[in-house]
């Protein structure tokens, strides 16, 4: 879920079903950030701005990435 929470910050909340889920993997325009919790708050650039999310499992399995890109003009 994406919501505004500034002029050019939007509050990202992840969800997800995976059996043993443990973590997410976060990519900012294809850079790695850090283990991301439920929910990350994502700094726009002028711009497209992308982001990739993908659950992990116990196990280190990666499950299907979702991702979203915004314009910010």
């Amino acid at each position: 879920r994406l919501s505004r929470a500034g002029e050019d910050e939007i509050s990202v909340e992840f969800g997800n079903s995976m059996p043993f889920f443990r973590s997410y993997a976060l990519k900012i325009e294809e850079k790695e950030v850090r283990s991301a919790g439920n929910s990350y708050i994502w700094k726009l650039k002028p711009g497209v701005n992308r982001l990739e999310v993908a659950p992990i499992d116990e196990f280190g399995k990666i499950g299907l990435a979702s991702s979203v890109t915004l314009q910010l003009q």
